[in-house]
C-alpha cells in the first residue's frame, strides 16, 4: 500500500476507441489540431526528443530546473502556461509506462472506488481550493500511457500579484518514458472562463504529445 500512495503522490473529452484493458485511445486528430491552429514544437531532455502542438500565441521562456520546456501569455487580467517537468526516481526507473499507469488505474477505481476527494488530499500545498473535476489514468496518446487530471484551484505562487486569488485551471497530463515520469500541464488562470470552455482547446493540447 505504501508504494502504491508513493506513486499516485508523484501523479501530481475527443472521441475515445476502446483499446486493451479499457484503455482509450485520445490522440489528437490533424483537423482538431488545425481547427484550434495549433503549432508543433520540440522539446528535449538529453537525448530524448518529443514534440507538442500549442497555441501559437504562446511565447517561449528559459524553462528552470526540472522544467524542461515552458510557453506562456498572459494580459492584465488572465492568462495560459505550458509546461514540462520531469523526474527521475527509483519508482520510475522500476517501472514501464503501462505498469505505471495500471497501478494508478487499480487504486483510483477499486482501492479508492473513484473518490476524487482522496486526489485533492495529496496535491501539492500551492494548489488552495482545489477541487479535482476529473482523474483518467487509462489513456494512449500516440501509443504512450497517459493519465490525466483535470482540477482548479487559486495558485498559492501568485499571491502579492496582480494575479492572487485569480482561478487556475489545469488539464495535467502524466507518463513514463526513458525511465523517467513526465508531466504536462496546461494551465489557463482567469475567471471568464470555464473548464467547458476550455476542455476542446486543452484536451487537443494534450492529445498531441509526441515522443521520438
Amino acid at each position: 500500500m505504501k508504494k502504491i500512495l508513493i506513486l499516485l503522490n508523484i501523479l501530481i473529452f475527443n472521441s475515445c476507441i476502446i483499446s486493451d484493458n479499457n484503455y482509450k485511445n485520445v490522440t489528437s486528430s490533424k483537423n482538431d489540431i488545425n481547427f484550434y491552429d495549433l503549432v508543433e514544437v520540440q522539446f528535449q531532455d538529453g537525448s530524448f526528443k518529443g514534440s507538442v502542438s500549442i497555441p501559437i500565441f504562446l511565447k517561449k521562456l528559459k524553462p528552470v530546473g526540472d522544467t524542461i520546456f515552458q510557453y506562456e501569455y498572459f494580459d492584465d487580467v488572465s492568462g495560459y502556461t505550458i509546461s514540462i517537468d520531469k523526474l527521475k526516481s527509483r519508482n520510475t526507473e522500476k517501472l514501464s509506462d503501462k505498469e505505471y499507469l495500471d497501478i494508478s488505474n487499480d487504486t483510483f477505481k477499486n482501492k479508492w472506488k473513484g473518490d476524487l476527494s482522496r486526489v485533492e488530499k495529496i496535491l501539492p500545498p500551492i494548489m488552495k481550493n482545489v477541487k479535482v473535476i476529473t482523474l483518467q489514468s487509462n489513456l494512449i496518446i500516440h501509443d504512450k500511457y497517459f493519465l490525466k487530471r483535470v482540477s482548479q484551484f487559486i495558485d498559492k505562487r501568485l499571491d502579492g500579484t496582480i494575479l492572487e486569488g485569480v482561478n487556475c485551471i489545469n488539464f495535467h497530463f502524466v507518463t513514463l518514458q526513458n525511465k523517467t515520469k513526465y508531466s504536462f500541464n496546461i494551465n489557463y488562470y482567469g475567471d471568464d472562463k470555464s473548464v467547458s470552455n476550455l476542455v476542446g482547446l486543452f484536451n487537443t493540447v494534450g492529445g498531441s504529445i509526441k515522443f521520438n
